[in-house]
């Protein structure tokens, strides 16, 4: 019995660790925490069921709350996982736009140089009334 309750408390504190990583990353777990709260309802019930001194009637409340610690420790893995998802993508975005206005402004840059393919200013010899 002991170790059913030493499991169980172990997973209900590895998936509220998980869980709250990710709440502090700014991710949605709210289905997670009620997950997790159903399995520490598990571990009441467990406590409740050690005086009947049946190792049975334990194993038959603390094997559910086990399996919702370890299903709300997989809903706290997905959500960082999804937060370095995200990460990556607004790196990826970030690079892309900085690359893209060092372009532009290159360009532009060019494209003011007098006598460059494309100016934007004319040249001295090019000003209104001189004819070449």
């Amino acid at each position: 019995m002991l170790d059913d309750f030493t499991n169980l408390v172990k997973a209900i504190a590895a998936a509220d660790s998980l869980l709250e990583v990710a709440h502090r990353k700014g991710m949605e777990v709210g289905d997670g925490l009620f997950t997790l709260q159903q399995a520490r309802n598990g571990l009441v019930r467990g406590r409740a069921a050690m005086h009947t001194f049946s190792v049975d009637s334990v194993h038959a409340v603390t094997d559910p709350g086990l399996q919702l610690a370890w299903d709300a420790q997989e809903i706290g893995l997905a959500a960082i996982a999804e937060f370095k998802a995200r990460r990556t993508g607004w790196e990826v975005f970030l690079l892309f736009s900085i690359l893209l206005v060092a372009g532009l402004a290159l360009l532009l840059r060019r494209m003011e140089r007098p006598g460059g393919r494309y100016p934007l200013r004319k040249t001295d010899s090019e000003s209104p009334g001189q004819e070449q």
